[in-house]
């Protein structure tokens, strides 16, 4: 099969995201024209504040559009963790998924995470947590995981 990638990001996140970089391209076209316009330490500074902002949003894009699943022809890898986030499916008896979508005002932020609940094979359980991610983007991730442990 080919390799997939399903990114996993939080469309709130996207959405910071992108006022952040938004913000940064802006400000630091601000400061370009206050540099040409009238020259002096602080104009100086201000842009140098702002390229090193850019860069930040630049990376914090970057991070942010990296995360996801990663299916390849003999595993799959979940890239939003550190540790244990490569499972190949010979081991993997079957996926399952879960969002937590009932209301609730004692709930925490994390208690709404969408997870992938992996049934092993030697009778281990993985549970792998993508994040605030919406049921459109679960359902499509399971979709896929469940076509390439039937070997489809």
């Amino acid at each position: 099969m080919k390799d997939k990638f399903i990114r996993s990001v939080p469309p709130l996140s996207l959405a910071v995201i992108g006022v952040f970089f938004g913000a940064s391209v802006l400000l630091c076209i601000v400061a370009i024209i206050s540099v040409i316009k009238n020259f002096n330490l602080y104009t100086l500074l201000f842009l140098v504040i702002m390229v090193v902002d850019l860069v930040c949003a630049l990376g914090a894009t970057k991070n942010m559009m990296k995360n996801g699943v990663r299916f390849c022809d003999d595993r799959v890898e979940f890239t939003t963790v550190d540790t244990n986030n490569i499972y190949y499916y010979a081991d993997i008896e079957k996926a399952e998924g879960y969002k937590d979508d009932s209301a609730s005002l004692k709930k925490r932020y994390t208690d709404r995470y969408t997870s992938i609940i992996l049934h092993l094979k030697n009778g281990e359980i993985a549970i792998v947590e993508l994040g605030s991610t919406t049921k459109k983007k679960l359902a499509e991730i399971k979709s896929e995981l469940d076509k390439r442990i039937k070997g489809e």
